[in-house]
This record gives structure tokens, sequence and C-alpha cells, in this order.
């Protein structure tokens, strides 16, 4: 896993310049091939001509080269070291947008080249019928002192149509709306490594970062601001789009009591590693604007560290490192197998 977490940091940072000018030293002869076709998803799209391909190679070292081409006929092709230490990813670059091969490549002298097949969609600047599969929000951490809680949101973002939404005439994709008492927030991660940025836009979080077709987990956090002298605060969720399900999630030994809000009811509860989650549920699907909305009472007054901000961050590296081997549409998977893990020791 370390070697996936170095390569999504390579990838998802701004060194890219650099690296192109170490892959040209690549330190062996080169003796076998990796090559492949780009293909599109969008109905009627022309053939893939010109498209940036990128060989990104990662040695157990840790060093990183990579190597780019362009596509002709829809056809690329890479000569490679016979080195089965090598780890190979490769990535296109189609109108501003990132694919990743959802496997990776490895070639040594019992397997001299390698196939693989990339799929990629066109862009386009309107909006399609997007919808939020799962929304959930969870409170990862309390900190007493300065009367704040850090919530994470994660949302299951569906484009149903084969062009991938690049975002309105700002590039933005996704208008979230913020929870109350927001002191800061920002896009933790989104789609594929290096997608994506956020701002503050009104009460609402912009989202920057291309809606590849199919299913795009959306990973937010806040900072909230709690009344200090009630000792709580009102934990709400709003669906910017239709929502299939809508949660909070909160450690239980955070609060003295929780009370529901509006149409609020109680899920059952969720377990992890004798972390115990209270659970609240929207009643069915929402439409846009609606929320789901609890109060926490009795916030408790620990300043020790908290599990679940420990998890966050080990949540994200593996999300990035998952991302390079997988499909953009298996993130529903994804987000299913975490679903009751997310809250817990890292």
């Amino acid at each position: 896993m370390r070697r996936w977490r170095s390569l999504a940091l390579a990838i998802s940072g701004p060194s890219i310049a650099a690296l192109l000018l170490v892959g040209a030293a690549v330190g062996q002869e080169a003796a076998g091939t990796i090559s492949g076709t780009v293909r599109s998803g969008t109905a009627d799209a022309p053939p893939v001509d010109g498209a940036r391909v990128e060989l990104i190679t990662l040695a157990d070292n840790g060093a990183l080269t990579m190597q780019a081409t362009a596509t002709r006929d829809g056809r690329f092709e890479f000569e490679v070291p016979l080195d089965a230490s090598l780890t190979h990813v490769l990535r296109v670059l189609h109108q501003g947008v990132q694919y990743f091969a959802t496997t990776p490549v490895l070639v040594s002298a019992g397997l001299p080249t390698a196939e693989r097949e990339i799929t990629v969609y066109d862009a386009t600047a309107e909006q399609p019928d997007l919808r939020i599969e799962s929304t959930r929000v969870v409170v990862i951490a309390l900190d007493r002192a300065n009367a704040q809680l850090t919530l994470e949101r994660e949302d299951l973002v569906v484009n149903p149509g084969d062009r991938t939404y690049a975002g309105d005439e700002l590039g933005v994709t996704l208008r979230l709306p913020a929870p109350d008492g927001v002191v800061e927030g920002e896009l933790v991660s989104a789609g594929m490594p290096g997608d994506g940025t956020s701002s503050f836009d009104g009460g609402r979080l912009a989202v920057f970062t291309p809606l590849r077709p199919g299913t795009t987990l959306v990973v937010t956090r806040y900072v909230v601001g709690y009344d200090r002298d009630r000792d709580s605060y009102r934990l709400r969720a709003t669906a910017p789009l239709p929502t299939g399900r809508m949660e909070l999630h909160i450690p239980a030994r955070f609060v003295g009591g929780v009370s529901l809000l509006g149409d609020a009811v109680r899920g059952e509860d969720d377990d992890f590693e004798g972390e115990r989650l209270l659970v609240i549920e929207h009643p069915g699907e929402a439409i846009s604007g609606r929320s789901v909305a609890a109060q926490l009472e009795g916030l408790a007054g620990r300043m020790a560290a908290n599990p679940l901000t420990g998890r966050g961050g080990a949540v994200v590296a593996t999300v990035l490192a998952l991302l390079i081997l997988v499909a953009a549409t298996t993130a529903g998977r994804l987000f299913t197998s975490r679903r009751g893990s997310r809250a817990g020791p890292a």
C-alpha cells in the first residue's frame, strides 16, 4: 500500500513536468512493450486521436519516472525495461480530463508485452441529470476548547450520461450546502488523484471536479462551531440534488443525547471496533433542498485525540490509491464496502 500512496501523491502533485524530465532517463535497456487502445465511451464520438497517454513507473525504491506519447488511430505504445520490480500505471488526458487504466501493468522477461484498453469520454459543460445515491455526514472530531466539531461528508454522485461533466461557466460541477456554523471547509478527494479543488460560494462549498459517467465519490470536510453556553449543535445535511439516502453518524461518547429534528428518524446504531455510532436518517429519498437534522446535546468535554480524526487521513489515502487501480464506476462498491466502518481507530 505504501507504493500506491507514493504513486497517488506523485500523480496528484504539481511535479508532472519534473517527472517527464526524469522519465527520459530510464536506467535499463528497453526490451519490452506496453501498448493499447484508447476508445471513446461517448456515443457517436470520433476516434480518439492525439490524446496524451502517460506511462508512470514506480520502482521498489520509490523512484518515479514518466513517459508520454500521443494516440494515433487510437493506439499507443511504450518501450520499457524487462524488470518485474517496476510497476506501471497508464493515464490518458482527454479534453482536459484524466482517465486511468483499470489495472497496473507488470512486464518481465517471462511476460515481455502487455496490452491495455482505456475508455475516455467527451467533456461537456451541459449539466446532465445528476443525482446523489448516498450522502453520509460523520462527526470525526470534537474540540471542546475551541467549541468546534469536525465533520466529514461523503456524497456518491451519479452521472447517468455518456459524457464527463466538466462544470458550468465557472468550472463548478457540484455545490454542497454548508453545515450550520461553518468555520472552514474543503474538498478532500473526488474521482481520480489530483481531481478538483473547492471554494466557498455564499453558503455553499463549490466543488471543481470532473464528474465522469457512472459514480464519483466526493469527500468534503468542515470545521464548525457549536454553542458553548448551551453545549449543543444542530447537525444538518442538505441535499443539493435528488438524493436516495441521507445519514448522520455521531459517536455516542461525544454526546449526552440527540434530539431528532423535522422528519428525521433513528437508524440502527453502527459499530466499528468498539466505537458506537448513533445513526440519524432521512425517511426515504430526498428532493433537492431537503435536509436531515438532529440536535446534539451535552457535547463531551474531552480533549484527547479522537480515533476518528486519524482514520480520516487513512481513508483518503486509501481512496486515492484505489482510484489508480479501479475505474471511477466502482466508487459505489467502494462506498458500500466502507459503510459502517467510516468511524473508528486508524
